[in-house]
């Protein structure tokens, strides 16, 4: 079982939508479409470059890699950390495939995973120190690779 932290950006009326609709979402306008199936990543950085073309390839290629991660990487029984202010996070887990939400009003909103959320407002000291410096993190997407991270995370080790 993986564990994930996903951010919403800051945002706390999004943060506030993943935990009451139970899910989380990456991106927002600059992918305009549906990604499934995975088109790749050469052709998903293509979009990128089109829709941000004044970010730096390094960028792009960041970017890319948090979609493969969102799309790729993260499975069915996941663990799913969302940092839901400055010193607390909500723990859950993914519990469905990829979706996409084009009618959504929130471009942030569109691409989705759904995730029981097991566990809010869960404060942050209240997690071992090195979980927290991956949570603090920046980034919109990364892996949680600590040691029995899913575990500890869900209050079982």
């Amino acid at each position: 079982v993986g564990a994930w932290r996903v951010r919403a950006w800051g945002d706390d009326r999004l943060a506030r939508r993943f935990l009451d609709e139970g899910f989380v979402a990456i991106g927002g306008a600059e992918v305009p479409n549906e990604l499934r199936p995975w088109p790749g990543r050469e052709q998903l950085a293509e979009t990128l470059h089109s829709s941000l073309p004044t970010r730096e390839p390094q960028a792009i290629s960041l970017f890319v890699t948090y979609w493969e991660m969102f799309l790729q990487q993260v499975t069915d029984g996941d663990v799913m950390v969302l940092p839901t202010e400055r010193s607390t996070v909500a723990i859950g887990t993914v519990v469905g495939p990829y979706e996409w939400h084009p009618d959504d009003t929130n471009p942030q909103a569109r691409h989705r995973r759904r995730v029981r959320w097991l566990r809010l407002d869960v404060p942050r000291s209240d997690l071992d120190k090195d979980l927290r410096n991956v949570i603090n993190a920046p980034g919109t997407i990364t892996a949680i690779r600590k040691p029995h991270a899913a575990q500890r995370l869900l209050g079982d080790g």
